[in-house]
């Protein structure tokens, strides 16, 4: 049994192998988690997370969603908060885990988590378009975005 302080959160709390601190992970979000053998392609871990974000930013840029990256602190952001959350973890060579999106998410999952230490809150697309696109759809435009950064068709 773990012996961590357990916080106060309004879903099970579950520890994982993955960088990154508190998120939260469920209805409403798009989970995109690659599996890229990173040596194999010879991408670095920053330049990984710097594509990650890019496939995010391009998505939302897309669909008319001003995000961009913030100096030093992981994931996807608006002026308003954090859009996309990035959790990743390399071992010999290979990233697993990856990044949530938040598509429509109730904001009280978010009570309890400070993105980044920032006091900013974590948002979602639609605090920006009334009604998205169905999560397969974006799912699917998102995946694509990420193939054509890391060059495949």
């Amino acid at each position: 049994m773990d012996n961590r302080e357990q916080p106060i959160l309004p879903a099970p709390l579950i520890y994982t192998d993955r960088g990154g601190e508190t998120t939260f992970h469920g209805t409403g979000q798009i989970m995109l988690y690659p599996i890229i053998h990173l040596r194999r392609r010879q991408i670095t871990p920053k330049q990984y997370v710097s594509l990650l974000e890019q496939s995010a930013i391009d998505l939302l840029a897309d669909m008319g969603v001003n995000a961009a990256r913030r100096c030093s602190l992981p994931g996807v952001w608006t002026k308003e908060g954090k859009i996309v959350a990035i959790g990743l973890r390399i071992q010999n060579g290979v990233a697993y885990h990856g990044m949530a999106l938040n598509v429509d998410v109730a904001s009280e999952w978010f009570s309890a988590i400070n993105p980044c230490g920032t006091g900013k809150k974590s948002v979602s697309l639609s605090d920006y378009i009334e009604k998205p696109e169905p999560l397969e759809m974006i799912a699917t435009q998102w995946s694509n975005q990420l193939d054509l950064l890391l060059g495949r068709n």
